[in-house]
């Protein structure tokens, strides 16, 4: 197919090179980088191959992905933005030295956390923005210049606030049950619902009218027994009998459902119990880890998977020299190359759509004239790399009939197949 396709790439090259879209990034070589970017790269991450690098001029910045999975963003002066390290990767020790010594002290006392991104406060709003994770639990930590914390809404429009500002029910449940342990962090989402960490690792979730929805610790350590307590007897002693030690380290109450959700540690075994509001077991599921398919992934595929889809749902995983194909339970096949850079992402059952978060990754220009012509069905996007370009290919459903669609790497239209 790109055989046929090359010459018509090509002479659109030809004709358009030299104008740059609005709206999509364009592949670069490493060298085109500014020096002050190809410095950065040089002393934090010598020796780490470069799998991509993508320029937008509209938004005034590029993007280095590397091959262990860590993507930084520059401005086009070559300051860097911002580093997404993903979950497999820790801040280089040179880095981890760039940040103000306040927040090192406040990363350094809270050895569970996991840091995975970074966003320099020259180029945020003068912010320092440290997103992190505990356990499934990610948020983002906000600094001033100096390296204080601050508060107010964050990049995920989520509101960093102080004890004080909690509802008084919320205060009296954490001194009841977390009196010696310090609160390391509180926001607000935008159902008003408040999410706190403590020190010790405990993540406590509160409605907005200030009752309590989850209470969960690393799943190696025990919620403390006060908090037990607050469950129906019932529960209590069907846990106390199961055979082995139990460790409760998560209790959901789910209030709209009249239920009851703890996930307990058992002969080395995650356990998730149901119960209903008066105590009486519903389900019993052995939790399962990550999906054995994943681990086969590079660290770029299953960023992509871990954003768009529910890794659960991967069915298999196949290896061949061009790369890996993905299959999943809906029907959707994606391909990546070597690096886990995605290449072509498939609809294999009949009228059923990309979800819309993969449309959103193609340029605007594409996206309008799906809109424009009220496509509802697309069905199959292939990404082809030119000459340091993207070019595209859709096969969509228009009014009941199929037609494949092909853009250049502006997103303009330049072939339409039924």
């Amino acid at each position: 197919m790109l055989n046929k396709f090359f010459p018509l790439i090509f002479a659109i090259l030809v004709v358009f090179l030299s104008s740059c879209s609005s709206d999509n990034n364009t592949v670069v070589e490493p060298d085109m980088l500014p020096k002050d970017a190809q410095e950065f790269l040089s002393s934090h991450y010598n020796g780490v191959s470069i799998i991509a690098v993508n320029k937008n001029e509209s938004l005034n910045y590029y993007e280095v992905n590397l091959v262990n999975g860590v993507a930084i963003t520059f401005n086009l002066e070559g300051c860097w933005k911002e580093i997404n390290l993903g979950e497999d990767n820790e801040v280089p020790a040179s880095i981890f030295s760039l940040l103000p010594a306040k927040i090192k002290a406040r990363i350094v006392m809270f050895p569970l956390l996991d840091v995975i991104k970074l966003r320099n406060a020259v180029l945020n709003q003068h912010n320092w923005e440290i997103e992190v994770k505990l356990n499934d639990f990610t948020f983002n930590m906000l600094f001033n210049l100096k390296g204080e914390i601050t508060y107010g809404k964050n990049c995920d429009g989520k509101l960093i606030i102080t004890i004080d500002k909690l509802p008084q029910v919320v205060r009296e449940f954490i001194f009841l049950h977390y009196k010696a342990i310090e609160v390391f962090y509180i926001e607000q989402d935008e159902n008003g619902e408040y999410n706190i960490v403590l020190l010790n690792g405990t993540k406590i979730k509160f409605s907005a009218n200030g009752d309590w929805k989850e209470v969960k610790t690393t799943f190696t350590i025990s919620l403390v027994k006060s908090v037990i307590a607050l469950l129906p007897k019932s529960i209590q002693e069907y846990i106390l009998n199961m055979s082995g030690a139990a460790i409760i380290f998560e209790i959901e109450n789910i209030y709209s459902e009249n239920q009851w959700e703890i996930k307990v540690l058992i002969n080395g075994k995650k356990v998730k119990l149901k119960f209903d509001a008066k105590g009486k077991l519903i389900s019993k599921n052995e939790i399962q880890e990550q999906n054995a398919f994943v681990k086969k992934l590079p660290i770029l595929a299953k960023n992509f998977l871990k954003q768009h889809f529910d890794l659960s749902a991967i069915i298999s995983v196949e290896r061949d020299d061009d790369g890996y194909e993905v299959k999943l339970t809906n029907g959707i096949e994606i391909e990546f190359d070597l690096q886990g850079n995605w290449k072509e992402i498939k609809a294999k059952k009949d009228l059923i759509s990309l979800p819309s978060s993969i449309l959103a990754l193609l340029p605007r220009n594409i996206q309008n004239y799906i809109l424009k012509e009220k496509i509802t069905i697309v069905k199959k996007i292939e990404r082809l790399v030119v000459d340091f370009d993207y070019f595209w290919e859709l096969e969509v459903i228009l009014n009941g009939k199929e037609y494949e669609l092909k853009f250049d790497a502006k997103g303009r239209l330049i072939a339409k197949e039924s």
